[in-house]
């Protein structure tokens, strides 16, 4: 034991001697191998932090120069070890926290959890027994003990402010200048619109300390603190109500339910409705058989990192998921190309942003009959909150949603709640004319096994392939239940890097399966069946192109956007958009908008002091520090010019 102690004695004595004498050596390479660590622990991935270094170095390299940074502040203390050993750890149990929470939830660590943690300690008795409470405070006092101790027998440094003073005030100047350029150079951003996408983009170190800085976010300009408590007090009211109900009614609930499971299985009939109207549910998709000829059309927009497809069946069209708010010129240059004007319904499979973000959008401009979901999620309130008036239907495994006569979509999950809401994505198959189309959501492994546990017939001869084709999906088994003929991938591999997964894509070419990534085509994949189950996939291209207007000013300063028609006759703008290149905010011009034969309209922001012919409706469009540009896009989905923000 005395062996044992004094070799560990010696190695921290080399070690010290290294630090003593090797400052910055030390602190850099135990600050990459922190950071290399946190990354991996923020990706559940062993391997994750190197593939970090591998793709983003710079931002990489900002991550190690901030905890560089922090662990030089340990030169100015005499227990210089103790605050060096309490900072690496800290870090350490924030990464590890912060792998805990992205293995339940999509938003990763921040500063507002630790806003709101005295919150949390009112329902703890609700969620922990108390001996689970008894071992956490034992496990916190055991490490305060122990860290007390450490402090007490800490060895001393004798501090040279003349020299540690420099090095230390040399670190941080280097962050500032590092942080500083990745700003400047787009590197990184200082306010998030996608949290867990910045956190992955961006490196777990410097979005914790922006969101503890600022919380990731700018202040609006139209803030109100009053408003924002009574929106709190508000749904502090409604859960509390909400609460209540829940326990008075829940025995009341499960036996309406068990008497309903139990009429249905012994009359006969569909528990939803038997008769034949479009969009109407039955509970058994074993009960229908698909039959006739039908004419099928499905294009698979290319929507960059999100998901969006419409299904057009004997001119009943449908769109299964919206992608972001910026994919909504994409969404509507759809049906300007498909001649849809009305959708029998929009199914969403789960409630990330880039699937349910151009809802809202849609449903503003689009006459859409009802919006479909699974009747399991973690969180429907971001529907419930965009739907308005449309009615919502809730979809159960094993259910059957008619399309037309012969042709259903049918529910095969999820089947069981999942903590993950990409686990609860709905999947839906299509069976028509003697092909097989399976629409898979964002589902991942977890919810791939419990398909494949139950045993659901998964062949297909075409996978929407589940969670942008990242390698945390379409597992070889899977791959081998479904063994498509063709496989379409919804990713943009330059927006997330690890979407359309070469694993993935070598796992699918494996069973004989095509594979099209929808970031290769202009503005979908165009899929048909024929009458007699063939697929036949091509380009989505714009049947027309608005000409002869460009953009000759956009001002930072005014929030204006000026445009010039320089054709002989007036330009018809209606359903054009005008994009922000880095916020992704959309314009659309209104039915009936024109610009004269060399003429010129101007398009003012809410922050526009003048006189605007169209008002974007929007505040600080227009980034007042970085660089950003203007898309001018026409409603067939053309992309008509584009001008920097000066």
């Amino acid at each position: 034991m005395n062996r044992v102690s004094e070799k560990t004695s010696a190695r921290m004595t080399k070690f010290l001697m290294l630090s003593e004498n090797h400052h910055v050596l030390t602190f850099f390479l135990l600050a990459a191998a922190l950071n290399l660590l946190i990354e991996s622990l923020a990706r559940l991935d062993p391997l994750g932090g190197m593939r970090y270094l591998v793709d983003r170095p710079a931002q990489f390299l900002l991550n190690t120069l901030l905890l560089f940074a922090i662990f030089s502040a340990s030169l100015l203390f005499r227990r210089r070890l103790f605050v060096l050993t309490v900072a690496a750890l800290g870090w350490l149990i924030l990464g590890i926290a912060n792998a805990v929470l992205v293995s339940f939830r999509a938003a990763p660590l921040s500063g507002i959890d630790f806003a709101i943690l005295r919150s949390c300690f009112p329902i703890v008795k609700t969620y922990l027994q108390a001996w689970q409470a008894f071992l956490i405070v034992a496990f916190i006092c055991l490490l305060l003990f122990l860290a007390v101790r450490f402090f007490l027998r800490a060895r001393k440094f004798k501090v040279r402010f003349g020299r540690e003073i420099p090095l230390f005030s040399g670190a941080v100047l280097l962050c500032v200048i590092a942080f500083s350029l990745s700003v400047r150079t787009g590197a990184v951003e200082t306010s998030f619109t996608d949290l867990p996408g910045a956190y992955r983009d961006y490196g777990f170190v410097t979005c914790f300390s922006l969101s503890v800085v600022g919380r990731g976010i700018e202040e609006p300009e139209d803030y109100s603190e009053a408003a924002v408590c009574a929106l709190t007090d508000m749904n502090i009211n409604r859960q509390e109500k909400s609460m209540k109900k829940t326990y008075q009614f829940a025995a009341l609930f499960l036996s309406i339910l068990f008497l309903a499971v139990s009429c249905a299985g012994s009359g006969g009939g569909s528990g939803k409705g038997e008769n034949e109207n479009t969009g109407s549910v039955k509970e058994d998709y074993l009960s229908v058989t698909p039959s006739g000829s039908h004419d099928v059309r499905m294009v698979f927009l290319n929507v960059g990192k999100a998901d969006a497809a419409y299904i057009i069946v004997d001119g009943h069209a449908w769109l299964i998921d919206t992608g972001t708010s910026a994919s909504v010129p994409v969404l509507f240059a759809g049906l300007e190309n498909l001649g849809i004007s009305s959708l029998d319904g929009v199914m969403i499979t789960h409630t990330d942003n880039d699937h349910v973000g151009g809802l809202s959008a849609l449903l503003d401009e689009v006459d859409v009959s009802a919006v479909y979901t699974s009747s399991i999620s973690t969180d429907w309130d971001k529907v419930e909150e965009l739907r308005g008036e449309i009615p919502r239907v809730a979809l159960d495994s094993g259910e059957v949603l008619l399309v037309t006569e012969g042709v259903w979509f049918e529910v095969l999950g999820p089947i069981r709640y999942n903590s993950r809401d990409d686990n609860n994505s709905l999947v839906v198959r299509l069976r028509v004319n003697g092909a097989t189309v399976l629409f898979a959501g964002d589902m991942m492994f977890e919810e791939e096994n419990t398909l494949l546990s139950a045993e659901l017939d998964l062949k297909c001869d075409l996978l929407k392939v589940g969670h942008h084709g990242k390698k945390d999906a379409t597992s070889k088994q899977f791959a081998d239940a479904c063994s498509p003929d063709a496989a379409i991938i919804s990713a943009n591999r330059e927006q997330e890097t690890d979407s359309a997964h070469e694993k993935v894509i070598n796992i699918l070419k494996e069973t004989d399966a095509s594979v099209y990534l929808t970031e290769d085509y202009t503005i979908g994949i165009d899929v048909g069946i024929t009458s007699d189950g063939r697929l036949e996939i091509s380009d989505f291209q714009p049947i027309n192109r608005g000409d002869h207007v460009e953009i000759v000013k956009v001002s930072r300063e005014e929030q204006l956007v000026v445009l010039k028609n320089t054709g002989d006759t007036a330009a018809d703008v209606s359903g054009w958009w005008i994009l922000s290149e880095r916020k992704k905010e959309t314009f659309r011009f209104p039915d009936g908008a024109a610009i004269p034969a060399g003429g010129t309209v101007l398009v003012g922001t809410s922050d526009y002091e003048g006189e605007a012919d169209f008002r974007w409706d929007e505040t600080k469009v227009w980034h007042r520090k970085k660089a950003d540009a203007a898309i001018l896009i026409d409603r067939w989905g053309n992309q008509v010019d584009s001008a920097p923000v000066e």
